[in-house]
């Protein structure tokens, strides 16, 4: 195992059940639902969510000069989508 992933829970803490239920009482909106490939939010746009995943997976990719969509992270239950502006 290397020192990375050794390192990424620190780094990227995943909410055990009981704080995800504490975490979504303090949710500034109802909880959403998004289809496969919908896209969240964009780099350098403002006012971004974040968003605590309670279900399913996040994708998060960004493009290549080319246009392709490069895999950066998959972010699973209890995760945070975090910072990205």
């Amino acid at each position: 195992m290397s020192t990375r992933d050794a390192s990424r829970e620190q780094m990227c803490p995943s909410l055990s059940e009981l704080r995800i239920a504490s975490a979504q009482r303090f949710a500034s909106s109802e909880r959403q639902h998004f289809a496969p490939g919908e896209m969240l939010f964009e780099i350098g746009a403002r006012d971004n969510a974040a968003w605590l995943v309670t279900g399913g997976s996040m994708e998060l990719v960004r493009r290549s000069p080319l246009g392709d969509e490069v895999p950066l992270a998959t972010l699973g239950r209890g995760l945070l989508s975090g910072e990205v502006a």
